[in-house]
């Protein structure tokens, strides 16, 4: 709150800080006592003089526990005496503040608002998501807000400074804790029509940055220097002092320093080439962006209240007459308009549903009152809740570990006028501003003043809190699964396969299988296309598809599709042809075998494929019928020497290439691990924080990676064990897909997988950055022509190997439904399972099959029918190191 006091009253408060005389800095004509430097008559401390160009700020930065408060004191008494305003850049650390450096700096900030701003000093957001901005500066806030309290009201902080980033960032996310005001410290950035100087700009609309700084010593003839050629109209200055510079100096030479400084700033003042202002000025000159939003909400009075019921429709109808929003605060039965907000005390779960319903239906859900517990708080957040006004509590967060926006709110509008200019504010109307009518007017009146000064927006609460809360499609696509998956999912329906009907599926891929293998390497083609005029066979193997191969001829045999000595019979030829080729320096595994010859078919080694093979490889060294028969494959391998630093290496063309930045990374590091050999994968993010943090830090390093499938996600699931990592990507994947399904009609089951056109092979995922494109096929195919937006449209299938694969891991309604879509519209006549379905217009791949889709349904159905569990032998898949 901006604090207007009489010369005698400021006198007074400087006195008892130690700070001198008042001596108002470059006094014009009409300017009086309680104006800063460059301020006219009629300007309050909040607005600016002129707009833009010669503003001069300066801020001392980096004030923490260490700097010393005799220091600071010496050097701010001579801008006070002259009433000229200096920011101050705060880092208060854990340790917070000393005692009298506490008792300066809240005497200033709080007696002085109009001459020292408080700045929050916040290191490295420019590569942070949203999400984590909010998270890093809301615990420097509340940290800063901790040490502040112990003397008395907290200062309001408008203001952040943080390094100026290489390049454009957006830091829109910060205006939801109530920062509205980016300082980027460091030189303007290339490509600036600025010289020397700073520019004010929107940071992406909701913020307001002040890019570009100059450093300066305490030196008076530094600053002259960039003053003495500036011109009126120039841009606007920010200079930065340094306090830890500041205090190695002697006390009696660092005052000389800071009269200098001042008088400096007076000359430039004076002269007419600047006006010293606080930073938070320029929000002033950044209209429309720079509007401050006030949230209007009428809380009703007690039941039986008839005055103030009356007085509720009045009001209500007043503000209606001036075509200002409003919401109200309702029970969670009763809310049940667009506008009205949630109440706190009924049953969580009653809550609950309607913070889901409400944030399905797109709006953004607003609760009043502070929650009985951590747990309920979590429960409300996970079902949708976005912004929670209750009292504030100094030092706690403003955006919590449950990914909760707390606000404060004010009752009364009087203080509107009383807030800094800038400030986003609630303000709540309870019986005593509308039971009676002289109040009510009074009230009217002072809302008014505000919505009236041309510089605010008045707005209900759920609207303003669309407004301030940032765009994170990550964030937004976390708190959709929670949404989705605390709805429980009905159970199957009836048109779940029975196990009768499951084996019958594993004896048809079986038989795609068993007709196309070539009985001199035990290998069969890669994919198989039959038509009326016949069949046509690719018949060169990846290492990803000699896995799987593996892995169908396992679960024949558990599935008595072939008996025990057939299935060790076909594992042991497929591991005598397995290749061992000279690749680089190394002795690996080809990435290409012919199926016909077992012959090499490339000079490459691919990591990720090799990864499939391994998995499958332990799966047999490990099996009782096949026990130890793998490893002497496995060591004829040079597998060591394509890990560098843990980071996955491929070949190509003799020469490592890092395979690290992957969605398949993590499960070929399991596999890799399951051979001894540590491997790094991208998920393997920090554990610290909260769960949501966690999750956070998952979703962007994969959003980093590109859009994701079901493979090798579930295999993972289904044939390692579960990863924390795997686990919560399911979750969003599944979920996602539900999502879809119920909003289209259209059932989603996104893998990879060959295409019975050209471009041959996709990659179907989901993009979790991206709202309006979330679902991807992207093509193996360096042509442009089969990556545009109606080209993967035209490609985008429902994977059947994914279909057996979530019903086999996430039984329930959907799973059921989607299984039996894939089975009536994917078998093929005569042995297999079509290897997908055209989304865009419901046909299958007809008579196309693949090695891979009939190996997954095999070991889906072994896996459904061992009662949804690992092999009593799997072997063990250590997770992989930090990525």
């Amino acid at each position: 709150m901006l604090m207007q006091m009489d010369r005698r009253s400021l006198l007074a408060l400087l006195g008892s800080l130690g700070l001198g005389t008042l001596v108002p800095l470059g006094r014009a004509a009409g300017q009086t006592a309680g104006q800063t430097a460059g301020q006219t008559a009629g300007q309050t401390a909040g607005q600016s003089a002129a707009p833009g160009g010669r503003g001069l700020f300066l801020m001392v930065d980096g004030i923490g526990p260490a700097i010393s408060a005799e220091h600071l004191r010496q050097f701010l008494e001579p801008f006070a005496a002259r009433m000229t305003p200096v920011a101050l850049g705060l880092r208060p650390g854990p340790d917070g503040f000393g005692p009298d450096l506490l008792t300066l700096l809240s005497g200033a900030m709080t007696g002085f608002p109009a001459l020292f701003e408080p700045v929050l000093r916040v290191d490295a957001l420019a590569g942070l998501s949203p999400y984590a901005q909010m998270r890093v500066v809301a615990r420097e806030l509340a940290a800063l807000e901790g040490a502040l309290v112990p003397a008395g009201p907290l200062p309001v902080i408008l203001s952040l400074a943080t390094d100026a980033p290489a390049r454009p960032v957006s830091f829109d996310a910060l205006r939801a804790l109530g920062l509205r005001n980016v300082l980027l410290l460091g030189p303007l950035q290339q490509g600036s029509a600025q010289k020397g100087g700073s520019r004010i700009l929107p940071c992406d609309g909701a913020a307001i940055c002040l890019e570009g700084s100059v450093a300066l010593g305490s030196d008076a003839a530094e600053l002259a220097a960039r003053l003495s050629d500036r011109k009126a109209g120039d841009t606007p200055l920010l200079a930065v002092i340094d306090a830890a510079a500041m205090t190695s100096l002697p006390l009696p030479d660092l005052r000389i320093r800071a009269e200098a400084l001042v008088e400096t700033m007076t000359r430039a003042v004076q002269s007419g080439v600047a006006f010293a202002v606080q930073p938070r000025a320029h929000l002033g000159w950044a209209a429309p962006e720079a509007a401050r939003r006030i949230a209007l909400r009428l809380d009703p009075p007690e039941p039986g209240d008839t005055e103030a019921e009356a007085g509720l429709r009045a009001m209500a109808e007043a503000l209606a007459a001036q075509g200002w929003p409003v919401s109200q605060t309702l029970a969670a039965a009763e809310a049940t308009g667009p506008k009205d907000v949630l109440r706190l005390g009924d049953a969580v779960a009653d809550m609950a549903d309607w913070a889901t319903a409400r944030a399905d239906g797109g709006a953004m859900p607003c609760a009043v009152g502070t929650p009985a517990s951590t747990a309920e708080a979590g429960a409300l957040a996970a079902a949708g809740l976005s912004v929670l006004v209750e009292p504030k509590v100094p030092g706690a967060p403003v955006f919590d570990d449950h990914g909760l926006i707390r606000r404060d709110e004010i009752r009364d509008a009087a203080l509107l006028a009383a807030t800094p200019p800038g400030a986003d504010l609630i303000l709540a109307l309870g019986p005593d501003s509308y039971r009676d009518p002289a109040r009510r007017e009074v009230t009217l009146a002072e809302i008014t003043a505000a919505a009236t000064d041309g510089r605010t927006i008045m707005q209900d609460l759920a609207a303003w809190a669309g407004d301030i809360l940032p765009a994170d499609p990550v964030f937004a696509i976390l708190r959709e699964t929670r949404r989705t998956l605390r709805q429980p999912e009905p159970p199957a329906e009836e048109t779940a396969p029975d196990a009768a009907g499951l084996l019958d599926d594993a004896r048809h891929a079986w038989m795609a299988i068993d007709t196309s293998t070539i009985a001199q390497t035990g290998l069969c083609p890669a994919t198989m296309h039959s038509t009326p005029d016949g069949s046509i066979a690719y018949g060169t193997l990846t290492m990803w598809e000699c896995g799987s191969l593996l892995r169908a001829v396992l679960a024949a045999g558990e599935l008595g599709l072939i008996k025990a000595p057939v299935m060790v019979a076909r594992i042991e030829r497929i591991l005598s042809v397995l290749p061992v080729a000279r690749i680089g320096d190394q002795r690996l595994p080809s990435e290409l075998i012919s199926s016909d010859t077992a012959q090499p078919m490339s000079p490459d080694f691919n990591a990720f494929d090799t990864g499939r093979l391994l998995s499958a490889l332990a799966e047999v060294d490990a099996h009782p019928a096949t026990n130890g028969k793998a490893a002497p494959v496995v060591a004829r391998w040079d597998l060591a020497g394509t890990l560098t630093d843990g980071r996955l290496h491929s070949f190509k063309r003799g020469r490592p290439v890092e395979a690290h930045v992957s969605q398949a990374a993590h499960y070929v590091a399991r596999a890799f691990g399951a051979w001894g050999l540590a491997a790094a994968s991208p998920y393997m993010v920090a554990s610290d924080g909260s769960e949501t943090d966690r999750q956070m830090r998952l979703l962007t390093a994969v959003t980093a990676v590109g859009a994701f499938g079901a493979e090798p996600l579930l295999l993972e699931i289904m044939e390692m064990g579960a990863s924390d990592a795997a686990s919560v990507l399911a979750d969003v994947l599944h979920a996602a897909q539900r999502r879809a399904h119920g909003a289209t009609g259209i059932y989603h089951a996104v893998s990879e997988g060959p295409l019975d056109q050209a471009p041959w092979f996709a990659y179907d995922g989901l993009r979790l950055n991206d709202a309006a494109t979330r679902w991807e096929s992207r093509a193996n195919s360096s042509d442009p022509a089969y990556n545009t937006p109606e080209a993967m449209q035209a490609t985008l299938r429902v994977s059947t190997k994914a279909a057996f694969l979530w019903w086999a891991l996430r039984p329930g309604a959907y799973t059921a439904g989607l299984l039996g879509y894939v089975r009536d519209r994917a078998r093929i006549a005569g042995g297999g399972f079509s290897t997908g379905i055209y989304m865009a217009t419901g046909n299958p791949m007809a008579g196309y099959t693949d090695v891979n889709t009939n190996a997954i349904v095999l070991e889906t159905v072994a896996f459904v029918l061992r009662g949804r569990r690992r092999r009593v032998t799997a072997p063990d898949f250590p997770l992989p190191l930090p990525g």
